[in-house]
């Protein structure tokens, strides 16, 4: 009954549903795949925040493999210096951008997308054993794309049809799938419509968007990996107690105030920017979905109340406070905001450092080497030099994990005058 009520919401909001399920489970090994759009570690850093910070109990393992410029058939040929090292247990597939070559759909390179994509998927399924969540082809902005004289709305034809093999290709291999095609168009024309055509959701180049549009395509592949965005629930009763969900820990309340430890943080969105990812969340229902941090009040005899949490108050009605509020949505500057902004920073150091390794590997090795490592066959040196970078790779993931700490805050609960 859950699923067929989530599949309803997401046709009302004009988004779709995955056509497999998947969801993460504890230390599984995600590694998320796509071109410049996935280099540009923004809607992978969200996915991996999000796990660490908001998940932190899965201590699953992340691994970012973007490169600038790519299409899917390029990929396919490094898979397995690249993706075969980190072992992973689900992969995220996000091509089509370059592969459509920002001209009108044509048999031609549908064929060879495609293909490529089959090839990809059977192998993550069928030999790596893998899960796998396919992403569809995005979408190139409504104002802005002018890209080899193709217009905008051409362009996202091709990218339709392209998201329309990435669909078959899902269901073929028994795989995921999350229609980023769909959430981007949606989300675009919602917050055009509200904030100006120049608002741009895909990108002042019209193809490589700023935070807000990572954030629909994080909302999207988050969805796809199956999380239910229950980060948290705390119920204070005025008679007198408190009581948290697993991740939460009640230190001590009483008089309508509970001081709480959490070790599971909400997502916290922070930069007023234009075009930052906060700056989308009115046009999707990412803190609905996923990032629900919910304070329920019981026996309130007022009819209003002011919550003060940190150094914030709000005062919300005593019917808002009985059936629940959601604290990350209603107080984005709350006592998480500088954790999780210390979370955020160490995995940009660690994506950073991942597309150092898979970039510039050839070039970091002895003279020796490299020539070897360009040649099919495989050269023990070579793997022994790989594996070690990979080494590092599991320490910085190793830190990321350390930055999330027990945090503890107070919640007072009185009067609104």
């Amino acid at each position: 009954m859950r699923t067929i009520i989530i599949t309803a919401l997401l046709a009302l909001l004009g988004l779709s549903a995955v056509t497999e399920e998947i969801k993460i489970k504890p230390g599984d090994r995600l590694c998320i795949v796509g071109d410049s759009i996935t280099e540009a570690k923004l809607y992978c850093k969200f996915i991996e925040v999000y796990l660490a910070a908001c998940y932190p109990e899965l201590k699953a393992e992340v691994l970012q493999l973007g490169w600038s410029g790519e299409v899917a058939p390029s990929f396919f040929r490094r898979m397995r210096t690249d993706l075969e090292p980190f072992k992973p247990t689900i992969v995220t597939l996000y091509y089509g951008m370059n592969d459509g070559g920002c001209a009108p759909y044509n048999e031609t390179t549908g064929k060879r997308y495609g293909d490529a994509m089959e090839a990809i998927s059977s192998k993550i399924v069928n030999e790596y054993h893998a899960a796998l969540l396919i992403g569809s082809a995005g979408a190139v902005d409504t104002f802005y794309f002018k890209t080899g004289g193709c217009q905008p709305q051409v362009y996202n034809e091709t990218l339709g049809k392209l998201s329309d093999i990435c669909k078959s290709t899902a269901e073929k291999n028994k795989a995921g799938y999350t229609d980023i095609h769909s959430y981007l168009k949606t989300a675009m024309a919602k917050a055009k419509e509200k904030l100006g055509q120049e608002y741009d959701v895909c990108g002042k180049d019209g193809i490589h968007p700023a935070q807000n549009g990572h954030l629909v395509i994080a909302y999207g592949f988050l969805k796809g990996l199956g999380f239910d965005g229950n980060i948290g629930s705390i119920a204070i009763d005025m008679n007198g107690g408190a009581t948290a969900s697993e991740g939460q820990k009640v230190i001590s309340s009483g008089n309508g105030s509970a001081e709480i430890e959490s070790s599971k943080y909400p997502y916290c969105f922070t930069d007023k920017s234009r075009n930052s990812a906060k700056s989308m969340l009115p046009f999707i229902p990412f803190n609905e979905e996923l990032n629900r941090f919910t304070l329920t009040v019981n026996n309130l005899i007022w009819e209003k109340a002011k919550v003060s949490w940190g150094d914030n108050q709000k005062v919300f009605s005593k019917q808002e406070l009985s059936q629940g509020i959601n604290l990350a949505a209603e107080f984005p500057e709350n006592p998480f905001v500088q954790a999780f902004s210390d979370v955020e920073n160490e995995v940009l150091s660690k994506q950073a450092y991942e597309t150092n390794i898979i970039k510039r590997f050839t070039e970091m090795l002895p003279d020796e080497l490299k020539a070897k490592s360009r040649m099919v066959k495989i050269y023990p040196a070579v793997e022994a030099y790989r594996e070690e970078n990979f080494k590092f790779q599991k320490k910085y993931s190793e830190s990321v994990k350390a930055k999330v700490v027990p945090l503890k805050y107070r919640i007072v609960v009185i009067k609104a005058e």
